[in-house]
């Protein structure tokens, strides 16, 4: 199955947590990934519509000492 035969989405399921949904044409659905955020996320197939990028804003940083350089 190709990506053009189903839309992708972003929800919230049952249990209160984002995911990543691949939905047919049907109706049928199929969680892909669970999200930890919805902010700032998106979903694109490639072109060929065998591969999906996506992306998701966080607000996760990191602090590093550099020591003796």
């Amino acid at each position: 199955m190709r990506a053009s035969d189903a839309f992708f989405a972003i929800a919230q399921n049952q249990e209160e947590r984002w995911v990543l949904l691949r939905v047919n044409l049907d109706g049928k659905s199929r969680v892909l990934l669970e999200l930890t955020s919805p902010w700032g996320s998106f979903v694109t197939p490639s072109p060929d519509g065998r591969r999906l990028a996506y992306a998701t804003l966080t607000t996760e940083s990191n602090v590093w000492l550099l020591a003796d350089f």
